[in-house]
C-alpha cells in the first residue's frame, strides 16, 4: 500500500500556479510516477525558462538516477550541478508537501525557452527504458550491502584504512546501511587506527552513547575512547584526586555504556568500574574488583578509594544485586554474582544480565547456573511469566553456540553451526548467505571455550579435503574475509587455545580460496601468530606460505605483501636459499618495473636482496640501486628527534633503523621489545617524539600500559616487517614534520 503522502504531492503540484501548461502525455505519465512512489521529473515555470525538479525519496537510487538523466539530456539543458538541495518550511503548498517525504534532498537543473518539447521526448524514451529495468529485489540490496561491509572489515583487519575509508563513503553515499549502522562502522574505523581523540570528540561519540543496543565491540571502543581522553594520563601519573574530579566532571558521557558492559578483562574497564564504584561509594564492589586487578596502578588506585570507605549497613547481597539490576547498571550487578551460590532467584538475575548486555561472558556465566539447578527448579522458572522470556534466550544461546543439525533457523549463528551445514548437500546456498550476513553484522560468530574450538577446527579441516561444488567455492570465497577478520581482530590474537582453528583454517585457505592480496594479507598474519605460538614449525609454515606464493603470478600490486612474507621468515629462520629462490623469481619475472613502485617497497625489496647476499648482478641488471640522493632529501631539515619501536621482532625494526639512519643522523632510533610494562619501556614511550607501535602479537598490558604517554605521536606500521616500520615513520615525518 503506497504512502498517501506521494498523492498529496500530486495535489500540491497542481496546485502551483506555475506548473506546465501544456498538455503532454509524458507530464501525465511524470505525476503517476510521483503517485506510485518511482522517480519523476517535474516541470515548474521560471518566467520563459522552465525547472526542473528531480524526486525520489531512496537517495541511492536519486544519485543514480541523475547520472542517467545527465546523459539523456545534455544539449538540450543548462548545465547539470548535481549539488543536492532540500525542501524548506517556507509555507509554501508544495514544499511543505515535498519536505517530509524527500528527506534526503532532490536535484534540479533548468531549460531554456523551446526545450520543453525535445526534452519530453528524451523522458519519454527515459521512462520506457526504466519500465523495463530489472527489479532489484530487496534481497540483492542486502547482499550489495554484505559485500561492501565485508570489504570494508577485511581492509580493517589487514590495516588498509584507506581503502576501508573508501569502502566507509561508498557505503554512506549509497545508503547500504541505516544511520547507526554506518555510526558503527565509523566507529570501527577509528578505533582500529587507536584515534580515540577524533572517536571521543565526534557526533558519534554522544549518539551512539545513548542508545539502548550497541554491539558489544562499539561498546569497548567507546569506553577505550573515555578513559583514553579523560583518565589514562592522570592515572599514570598517580594523580588519582584529579582523576575523581574529572570522572564527576566528565562521568555523564559514558555512564550509559559502563552500565551496559559486562567487565572485560582489561585494564582502562577495570578503572573506570573503580571509579564508578567510589563515585556511588560501593566499598564491596571496590574490593571485588581489587581481587581482580594485576597491575600496580590499579592496585594503588583501588586501595586510594578504599582508604575513604565508610561504615555502610550490610545489605544481602542479593538485595543489592537486585537495585543494581533495576537501576540497569548491569556491569556491577554481574561482577556481585560470583559472590552467590546458585538458586533460582540467582538465576533470575543471570538471565537478565545476560539479555540485557547480550555479552557472551553473561551468557556462558547463566547457563552454568542453569545446569547446577535441578529439575524442579528449571521447570518452575520456565513456568515464571517475569523470567520465561530471559531464560529462554538463554537457552537458545547455548544451544545455537553447540551443533544442532535439526536447528534450521537458530537464533544466534555460529562459525561451527555454518560449516556443519555447509559440509551437508541438503543445505540451499540462499540459506549460508543469509547466515553469513547474520555473523558479518556481529562479528562474535566464534564461540571461544575449548569444545567448540576443537569442533570449529575438525569441520574446517573436513571442508578442506571435500570436493566441492563451484557455488559451494563462491560462498566460501565470500566466508573468508568475514572469518579471517574475526580472528586475527580479536583481542588476545594469537590465542593458544585456537591454535588448530589457524593451522585448519590455513588448510582450507590453501584449497580454496582466491590467491588476492586480500586473503594473502590474512595468510600473512595467520602465520605470523602461529610462528609467535610455536617458532619452530618455522620450516612446516615457510613450505606452506612457498606454496601459497609460488602458485601466484608475479605482479607488483602483489609484491608488497610477498616482501612482508619474506621479511617475516627471515626473521624467525626460515630457509634462506629457498627464500632467495622466490625473491629471484619474481624479481626476474618483474623485472625494471619494480622501480616504479614506491620508494620503501623498492627500497625494501633490494635490502631484503642484500640481506640474502644475492649476487648483485640481479640489481645491475634491471637498473635497481638503493643508494639515495642524500642532499636533495628534505629529512635534513629536522634539527632532532627520538623515535621509539615497539615490537617483538627486533632484527625487522633494526634492519628498518639502518635503512632510516642514512637520512639524518640526527635522529636517534630505539628499539624496545619488551612484553611486559616496565619502567624502562614507559620512559622510552614518554621521551620519544615518534612512538612506532607495531601491533602485530603485543601483549595487551604493554600496548594499554603505554597509551598515556604516547597520544598524538604514535605510528601503526600496516605490518611488522622492517618495511612497514619504514613506512610509517616516513608517513608521520611527512605529515607532521615537513
Amino acid at each position: 500500500m503506497k504512502d498517501k503522502r506521494y498523492e498529496q504531492v500530486v495535489d500540491a503540484y497542481l496546485a502551483l500556479p506555475n506548473h506546465s501548461e501544456r498538455v503532454n502525455p509524458v507530464w501525465h505519465r511524470m505525476l503517476r510516477r510521483v503517485a506510485e512512489g518511482v522517480t519523476a521529473i517535474l516541470p515548474i515555470r521560471d518566467g520563459r525558462d522552465i525547472r526542473w525538479i528531480v524526486l525520489q525519496s531512496d537517495r541511492r537510487l536519486l544519485d543514480e538516477h541523475i547520472l542517467e538523466l545527465e546523459a539523456y539530456l545534455q544539449g538540450y539543458c543548462e548545465p547539470f550541478f548535481r549539488d543536492i538541495r532540500y525542501f524548506k518550511s517556507n509555507g509554501a503548498i508544495f514544499s511543505e508537501a515535498c519536505k517530509t517525504l524527500y528527506t534526503d534532498g532532490y536535484y534540479s537543473f533548468s531549460s531554456g525557452e523551446g526545450m520543453e518539447e525535445p526534452i519530453a521526448a528524451m523522458l519519454h524514451l527515459w521512462i520506457e527504458l526504466d519500465s523495463r529495468r530489472p527489479v532489484i529485489r530487496e534481497v540483492e540490496v542486502e547482499v550489495s550491502s554484505f559485500t561492501l561491509r565485508s570489504k570494508f572489515h577485511a581492509f580493517i583487519a589487514t590495516s588498509q584504512w584507506q581503502e576501508a575509508k573508501d569502502v566507509l563513503e561508498i557505503i554512506r553515499q549509497g545508503r547500504y546501511v541505516n544511520d547507526e549502522n554506518y555510526q558503527f562502522l565509523k566507529i570501527q574505523w577509528l578505533s582500529s587506527q587507536n584515534k580515540w581523540g577524533d572517536l571521543y570528540h565526534s557526533a558519534d561519540f554522544v549518539s551512539v552513547s545513548q542508545l539502548e543496543h550497541v554491539p558489544t565491540k562499539i561498546k569497548e571502543y567507546l569506553l577505550l575512547a573515555y578513559y583514553d581522553r579523560e583518565l589514562a594520563e592522570l592515572d599514570t601519573v598517580h594523580d588519582f584526586e584529579q582523576g575523581v574530579k574529572q570522572y564527576e566532571k566528565t562521568r555523564y558521557r559514558i555512564i550509559s555504556v559502563l552500565n551496559k558492559t559486562v567487565f572485560q578483562d582489561h585494564i582502562p574497564h577495570l578503572r573506570l568500574m573503580a571509579y564508578e564504584a567510589s563515585h556511588r561509594e560501593d566499598w564491596a564492589l571496590l574490593e571485588s574488583l581489587q581481587s581482580k586487578s594485576n597491575d600496580d596502578t590499579s592496585s594503588q588506585l583501588i586501595a586510594r578509594f578504599l582508604e575513604k570507605r565508610k561504615f555502610e549497613e550490610d545489605v544481602p547481597i542479593e538485595e543489592r544485586i537486585g537495585t543494581y539490576i533495576t537501576e540497569r547498571r548491569y556491569s556491577e550487578a554481574f561482577e556481585w554474582l560470583y559472590n552467590l551460590e546458585t538458586s533460582p532467584l540467582v538465576m533470575k538475575y543471570a538471565a537478565k544480565i545476560a539479555c540485557m548486555t547480550e555479552s557472551d561472558e553473561a551468557f556462558i556465566h547463566a547457563n552454568a547456573r542453569w545446569d547446577v539447578l535441578t529439575d524442579k527448579e528449571q521447570e518452575s522458572l520456565l513456568q515464571d511469566p517475569n523470567c520465561k522470556s530471559d531464560l529462554k534466550l538463554v537457552l537458545a544461546w547455548s544451544r545455537d553456540k553447540q551443533i544442532q543439525p535439526d536447528t534450521e533457523s537458530p537464533s544466534i549463528i555460529t562459525w561451527n553451526f555454518w560449516f556443519d551445514k555447509f559440509l551437508q548437500p541438503a543445505t540451499k546456498g540462499e540459506d549460508l548467505d543469509k547466515w553469513l550476513r547474520m555473523m558479518e553484522s556481529e562479528q562474535t560468530g566464534i564461540a571461544w571455550n575449548d569444545t567448540a574450538l576443537e569442533q570449529l577446527s575438525d569441520f574446517m579441516m573436513s571442508a578442506a579435503v571435500e570436493n566441492i561444488s563451484g557455488k559451494q567455492r563462491s560462498i566460501l570465497e565470500s566466508a573468508f574475509p568475514i572469518l579471517c577478520s574475526e580472528i586475527v581482530t580479536r583481542k588476545g590474537f594469537p590465542d593458544n587455545r585456537a591454535e588448530h582453528v589457524y593451522t585448519y583454517l590455513m588448510e582450507l585457505m590453501a584449497e580454496h580460496a582466491k590467491r588476492n592480496q586480500t586473503n594473502s594479507s590474512f595468510w600473512l598474519q595467520l602465520t605470523e601468530g602461529l610462528l609467535t605460538l610455536d617458532v619452530s614449525k618455522v620450516d612446516v609454515q615457510w613450505t606452506k606460505t612457498f606454496a601459497w606464493f609460488d602458485k601466484i603470478d608475479a605482479s607488483k600490486i602483489m609484491l608488497p605483501t610477498l616482501l612482508s612474507a619474506l621479511e617475516l621468515f627471515l626473521d624467525f629462520g626460515g630457509p634462506i636459499d629457498e627464500i632467495s629462490g622466490l625473491w629471484m623469481k619474481w624479481t626476474g619475472a618483474l623485472g625494471n618495473s619494480i622501480v616504479t613502485l614506491e620508494r620503501d617497497i623498492v627500497s625494501g625489496w633490494i635490502d631484503l636482496g642484500r640481506q640474502m647476499n644475492v649476487s648483485t648482478d640481479w640489481f645491475q641488471n634491471i637498473g635497481l640501486d638503493s643508494d639515495e640522493d642524500i642532499n636533495s632529501d628534505k629529512w635534513h631539515k629536522i634539527e632532532k628527534c627520538q623515535v621509539a619501536i615497539f615490537t617483538l621482532r627486533e632484527a625487522a625494526a633494526r634492519r628498518a633503523v639502518e635503512r632510516l639512519k642514512p637520512r639524518n643522523p640526527l635522529i636517534k632510533y630505539m628499539v624496545v621489545t619488551v612484553e611486559s610494562l616496565t619502567a624502562e619501556a614507559k620512559a622510552h614511550a614518554k621521551h620519544a617524539d615518534i612512538v612506532v607501535i607495531v601491533t602485530a602479537c603485543l601483549s595487551h598490558a604493554l600496548f594499554y600500559g603505554i597509551q598515556p604517554f604516547v597520544k598524538d605521536k604514535t605510528a601503526y606500521p600496516r605490518s611488522s616487517g622492517s618495511t612497514g616500520i619504514v613506512q610509517a615513520i616516513e608517513d608521520y615525518i611527512e605529515n607532521f614534520y615537513l
